[in-house]
């Protein structure tokens, strides 16, 4: 089951990546168009999770830490994806996705130190091979691309934290509630951020300020919104049985092996020897996270 959980997160992040670099394109410069943006997306998401809710056998019973840790996580959830929309702009979708996935090696060191998960000596040396390839992989795309600056290094490495911070949560949800709803989580951590943003723009319009967005996003919104709630509901599932080594390594790592060929047929980003080593480097993480796991 959770190679399974595996193979469909990793699905889903051609999806993400797909919509995420087409709104990056369309993304609007205005705070208000921005939090039109994140309204919808997340409001999307959040009734994604509403309609899981009624199917889900386990009851909803929210209490304090859920709402705690799903707070946070929809705080991480909106952080993650404002810094990667607009790295996108001013840099690749590989250096993006690169920096994002190696958020990874949070919930590794969290899962080690809190939650009595081990990690062998191997499983570290392809940790730290997936880093090492995602940086190779971010050094070729920033040759590419002259725009690179003081601030798409800033939104990178709020991505990385972001993203990181996101899959905590989703580790401690299953860790400290294993009996709740991963359902009621799920959709908790859209429905925050979607009713913040929500109320944003009740203000706003009340002052007399709006603007129309562009449709050409509806598209893109509504796919990665359904690709955002279907990794929070399987990657939040799966933290249950599977280590977060393999977990958060296999599917990141393959997902920057999909983000260099997707870059390199869509937007035309060269193959450099630097990213081809990224490539080995990211299968080799692969080999040795789960060929010697535990």
């Amino acid at each position: 089951m959770g190679i399974a959980y595996i193979w469909v997160i990793l699905l889903l992040r051609i999806v993400q990546n797909f919509c995420s670099k087409r709104s990056s394109q369309l993304f609007p410069a205005s705070m208000l168009g921005q939090a039109q943006y994140m309204a919808c997306l997340f409001a999307i998401s959040f009734l994604l999770g509403g309609i899981a809710m009624c199917f889900d056998p386990v009851a909803f019973k929210p209490d304090g830490g859920m709402l705690v840790i799903a707070a946070v996580s929809g705080a991480t959830l909106v952080l993650a994806q404002l810094c990667m929309l607009l790295a996108m702009q001013s840099g690749t979708m590989v250096i993006v996705t690169a920096f994002a996935t190696a958020g990874l090696i949070v919930p590794c060191i969290a899962g080690m130190l809190f939650m009595g998960e081990r990690m062998s000596f191997w499983q570290w040396l392809g940790v730290a091979l997936f880093i090492a390839a995602s940086y190779l992989l971010g050094r070729s795309a920033k040759v590419q691309n002259g725009q690179f600056n003081q601030k798409t290094v800033l939104l990178l490495i709020g991505a990385l934290l972001a993203n990181g911070g996101t899959m905590l949560c989703q580790k401690l949800f299953t860790f400290l509630r294993p009996e709740s709803s991963v359902s009621a989580f799920s959709m908790l951590s859209f429905a925050i951020p979607a009713c913040f943003f929500a109320l944003v723009l009740l203000l706003d319009k009340a002052k007399g300020k709006w603007e129309s967005m562009n449709r050409k996003l509806y598209p893109p919104i509504l796919l990665l919104a359904a690709a955002l709630f279907f990794m929070n509901q399987l990657v939040t599932k799966a933290t249950a049985y599977v280590p977060s080594a393999i977990l958060f390594t296999v599917p990141n790592a393959g997902n920057n092996a999909i983000a260099a060929a997707m870059a390199a047929v869509w937007v035309k980003e060269k193959i450099t020897a630097y990213s081809l080593a990224g490539l080995v480097l990211s299968i080799l993480s692969v080999i040795l996270v789960l060929g010697l796991a535990g």
